[in-house]
């Protein structure tokens, strides 16, 4: 993982470093139906390798999540499957798949020409209405190891994106630290594409602008509260600052009770509950800030694929 740190390094080096906000869209979705039913906010008991800040004694080996969401009304189908590969004794290893895809809404940039007049059916060719078509593919691979200050990751993750008949490939780097103080109040501190580049196939070569996350988390008895805040280093991005809340209650053993808030994605309702030792979680998020994009639901199975191995 060390040596993966270096090629990333190296490599953003030998490119020029165009900065911009866009090309790793796929790690800014909720990545599971925990997350994002808690405004978007990563927990440590949670799988979303994407997300986390690092790994604990929560993330055994075979531990692995499955998800999956209709983002918009459906624009945006999304896949999550992570997976705990190793637990050493100072150190854990996970790898996340990711997928991302947009497809069936029509295209028409072909069908007409923009000459500053406000267009009429008259100016249409609707024999070269298309469809546009985008999907991003990533990996995650996390190391994260354990000493006296606390959890320390790292992540490298690649990607690949094909939009149209264009496609590009990038690497990208998160550095994250979490540390717990009384089983009670957990803070964490995370550094997004701290290291990156994005290649099109155009000769087009950026790198995308860093962005720090904070986290506070605090659990009393069978109530938590979570608190996230997002920054871009980027100060004329459209959101140069995020901000998250969420709330859990745990009604009994196996069934919990969700909700959260962003000031970009509105607020998220969802639950989850375990039969069989398996976790499932439902959320729901309205998007009442931009109501016209449709809502969102995820979907989310927790399983420790050891146990169902031994049942």
């Amino acid at each position: 993982m060390r040596n993966s740190f270096f090629v990333v390094l190296i490599t953003s080096l030998l490119f020029p470093l165009t900065y911009t906000d866009y090309g790793f869209e796929i790690f800014s979705l909720p990545g599971d139906a925990k997350t994002q039913s808690l405004g978007g906010i990563s927990v440590s008991n949670s799988m979303s390798l994407v997300d986390s800040y690092s790994l604990n004694a929560f993330h055994e080996t075979a531990r692995s999540l499955f998800s999956y969401g209709k983002l918009y009304d459906g624009i945006i189908d999304y896949f999550q499957f992570s997976y705990i590969a190793a637990n050493h004794n100072k150190s854990k290893m996970g790898i996340s798949i990711l997928s991302k895809s947009i497809d069936g809404i029509p295209n028409t940039q072909e069908a007409w020409s923009d000459i500053g007049i406000p267009i009429s059916q008259d100016n249409i060719d609707y024999n070269k209405i298309s469809y546009y078509k985008d999907t991003q593919l990533a990996l995650i691979f996390f190391y994260s190891f354990h000493s006296l200050l606390g959890n320390t990751s790292f992540k490298l993750k690649p990607i690949y994106t094909s939009l149209l008949g264009d496609k590009a490939y990038g690497l990208s780097s998160d550095f994250g630290f979490s540390r717990n103080f009384n089983n009670k109040t957990t803070y964490g501190v995370m550094i997004n594409d701290l290291i990156s580049f994005y290649s099109w196939n155009n000769s087009n070569t950026y790198s995308i602008y860093p962005k720090i996350r904070s986290l506070l988390a605090f659990t009393s008895n069978n109530s938590s509260i979570y608190t996230e805040l997002f920054m871009s280093t980027n100060t004329s991005s459209i959101n140069p600052m995020v901000y998250r809340l969420g709330y859990e209650y745990l009604i009994n053993d196996t069934f919990s009770m969700r909700c959260g808030y962003s000031n970009i994605k509105s607020f998220s309702i969802g639950f989850g509950f375990i039969y069989n030792d398996v976790e499932y979680s439902y959320s729901f998020n309205p998007n009442l800030i931009d109501i016209v994009l449709g809502h969102d639901h995820h979907f989310s199975i927790l399983l420790d694929l050891k146990k169902q191995k031994n049942g």
